[in-house]
C-alpha cells in the first residue's frame, strides 16, 4: 500500500476554467524553479502564495506542500482584503494587498503517510451511534493509532481513529465512520505541518483565513508555535472545508459561508462565534467547546462523530445562540456534562454519551432539545437536567441514565425513566427554577 494519493479523496469541483494550476512546495526546493512540479518545487510556502495571489480568476490553485513543515513566528494571513484597518493578505509579512476577492477556489495540501496497513477481518457497527468498529488481525499497541486517518479505497470512505484498544477487543478499532471501509484499509498521518504565529495578536489564532472564494484544506496539521487559542480563524464569506487535517483548535467568526470540517482529528479549543458548520466523521479529543453562536447562524450539523474528554459538546456562555442537529454521535468520558442546550430548538439522535463526570445532558432557559433514541450510562450526575423554562421532547427510546437519577426537573425533583408522567411521558418541562 503506497502513499494516498490527495485527489482520491477530495473531489474538486471547479466553477470557473476546465484545470488547477499546481504549484509545488518541497524540501530541497528552489524559489528560482517554476514550482510547478514536485521536481522543479520551491522552497516556500510564500513563494506559492505569491503565484497564488496573482492567478487568472477563471483557474483554480492548488499549492501542494507534501514533506513540509512549514515554520514562521508572523501569523499567516490568507484572504486579501483589508478588515478593521488589518490587511489580510496573502503575503506572510503582509506586504501590501493581493486583489484577491472573487478568485474562486483556492487549496493548499499534501498527500496522507501511511502509517500502518490495516488486515480488516470484520466490521460492525454500534447499535445506537452506529459509529465503526473495525476488527483486524494486526498486532497493535492499545492506541498508538490514535489520532490517526483510517482510509479505504473507494472515494470519501475515512475517518479518524478514536482508539485501538483493550477496551473493546485488543484488535478493535473504532472509527469516526458510520458507512464502513472497503479495502485495503490503512490507517494514516498527515503529511504536511503549517505552524505560525508565536507572537501576540487579536484573534491569539496561528492562521487567519478571510475567505472571499471557496479554500480546501487537505492533509496539514494546522498548528501554532506559540501559546495561541487555535491554530486557524476562519471569516467564512464563502465555503471553506478542512478534510483529513490534525487542527490544533479552530475558531469560527460569524459569516455566511459554510465551514466543513471533515475526517480531522481536533484538539484545544473548538469557538464559534457564528458562522455555520457541518462536522462529520471526526474525532475531538479533550477539546474545550466555545459554542457561542450568533442570531445569524444557520443550524449546525454534526454526524458520526466521536467526543472524548472534552468540555460540554455545544458549550459557551449563557447568552449562546448555538442550535445544532447532532446525530450518529459518541461522547465518552468528559469532566462536565456531555451536551450543553442554551437556545432555540436543536436535536441529538443516535447518540451514546457515557462516563461523564457530571450529568450526560443539560438543558436550560427556553430551549427545546429533542432526544430521539439516546442512551448512555456511568455519568456521575444526571441522565438530563431540565431547568428554567427548558423543554426535553423524549422519542426513539431514549433512556440516558445517571448515577444520581435519571431525570432532574428542577423544583419537580428527580425521576427514573419508568417514572415518566404516564400523561405526558414524551415531553419534561419544567417553566420555574
Amino acid at each position: 500500500m503506497k502513499a494516498l494519493n490527495a485527489d482520491r479523496i477530495l473531489t474538486r469541483r471547479w466553477p470557473y476554467g476546465s484545470a488547477a494550476l499546481v504549484y509545488y512546495v518541497r524540501p530541497g526546493g528552489d524559489d528560482n524553479n517554476s514550482g510547478l512540479s514536485a521536481a522543479d518545487a520551491f522552497a516556500t510556502l510564500s513563494r506559492a502564495l505569491h503565484f497564488m495571489a496573482i492567478a487568472d480568476v477563471n483557474v483554480s490553485v492548488v499549492i501542494d506542500v507534501t514533506g513540509m513543515t512549514i515554520d514562521a513566528s508572523e501569523v499567516l494571513n490568507l484572504g486579501g482584503t483589508t478588515l478593521g484597518a488589518i490587511n489580510f493578505d496573502l503575503d506572510v509579512g503582509a506586504t501590501a494587498p493581493n486583489n484577491f476577492y472573487s478568485r474562486r477556489q483556492r487549496q493548499i495540501r499534501s498527500e496522507l503517510v501511511l502509517s500502518t496497513p490495516l488486515t480488516v477481518t470484520g466490521q460492525s457497527f454500534d447499535a445506537v451511534s452506529g459509529i465503526l468498529r473495525l476488527t483486524v488481525s494486526d498486532a497493535l499497541i492499545a492506541n498508538s493509532l490514535q489520532g490517526l486517518f483510517a482510509v479505504g479505497s473507494v472515494l470519501g470512505e475515512f475517518g479518524d481513529i478514536q482508539s485501538n484498544t483493550g477496551g473493546v477487543g485488543p484488535n478493535t478499532i473504532e472509527v469516526a465512520n458510520i458507512t464502513g471501509l472497503t479495502g485495503p484499509v490503512g490507517a494514516y498521518d498527515y503529511g504536511a505541518t503549517l505552524r505560525f504565529g508565536d507572537a501576540g495578536n487579536f484573534f491569539e489564532q496561528a492562521l487567519y483565513l478571510n475567505s472571499l472564494c471557496d479554500w480546501n484544506f487537505q492533509g496539514l496539521r494546522i498548528t501554532s508555535n506559540g501559546p495561541k487559542t487555535a491554530s486557524v480563524t476562519v471569516f467564512p464569506v464563502a465555503p471553506v472545508n478542512f478534510t483529513l487535517c490534525r487542527l490544533d483548535g479552530i475558531h469560527l467568526l460569524e459569516g455566511p459561508g459554510v465551514v466543513t470540517v471533515d475526517g480531522c482529528y481536533v484538539t484545544g479549543t473548538w469557538a464559534q462565534d457564528g458562522a455555520t458548520a457541518s462536522v462529520r466523521q471526526s474525532f475531538f479529543h479533550n477539546v474545550t467547546f466555545l459554542c457561542h453562536g450568533s442570531g445569524a447562524s444557520g443550524l449546525n450539523e454534526w454526524i458520526g462523530d466521536i467526543m472524548q474528554g472534552c468540555t460540554p459538546f455545544g458549550g459557551g456562555n449563557v447568552e449562546s445562540r448555538y442550535t445544532f442537529e447532532a446525530q450518529n454521535i459518541r461522547i465518552v468520558g468528559g469532566a462536565d456534562e456531555g451536551v450543553h442546550a442554551r437556545f432555540g430548538v436543536s436535536r441529538l439522535r443516535n447518540a451514546t454519551i457515557d462516563n461523564q463526570l457530571k450529568s450526560a445532558v443539560d438543558v436550560t432557559g427556553t430551549t427545546t432539545l429533542i432526544l430521539d433514541n439516546v442512551q448512555g450510562s456511568g455519568n456521575a450526575g444526571f441522565g438530563v437536567v431540565a431547568t428554567y423554562g427548558a423543554m426535553v421532547r423524549r422519542a426513539g427510546g431514549t433512556a440516558v441514565t445517571g448515577t444520581t437519577n435519571d431525570v432532574f426537573v428542577g423544583a419537580l425533583g428527580a425521576l427514573a425513566w419508568a417514572a415518566t408522567p404516564a400523561t405526558d411521558p414524551d415531553q419534561l418541562v419544567r417553566v420555574g427554577v
